[in-house]
């Protein structure tokens, strides 16, 4: 069970590492092209898609914490980390949504 656990924790780790090395770039990069070419009613959606993201990424923290919390400090169970990992696919599928949204929006532009 311990190795099926920490299994699941180099698997939240690559993904976390996917996310910020890959994802979260991408997403910043159409995110610049699209203030500079959109106008405001677009710019007021993606905020508010902004917004939903924000609100996602705070509570995917909450979890991470403990669920890369060494069990040796008392915290993380699977199921924590099961949660962690799915959450964090949640919030793989807003980026993308932003992301297709925004190349929506550049390409009417």
């Amino acid at each position: 069970m311990a190795a099926d656990l920490d299994g699941k924790r180099q698997l939240l780790q690559a993904e976390l590492h996917r996310y910020f090395g890959e994802t979260c770039p991408a997403l910043v990069e159409r995110w610049e092209a699209s203030i500079a070419g959109l106008a405001p009613p677009f710019l007021r959606e993606l905020a508010s898609r902004l917004q939903e993201l924000d609100e996602v990424t705070q509570a995917i923290n909450r979890q991470l914490r403990i669920a890369l919390r060494p069990v040796a400090e008392g915290g993380s169970t699977e199921p924590v980390v099961d949660q962690a990992l799915a959450s964090l696919e949640h919030l793989n599928e807003i980026v993308e949504s932003m992301m297709r949204r925004l190349d929506e929006l550049l390409t009417a532009a």
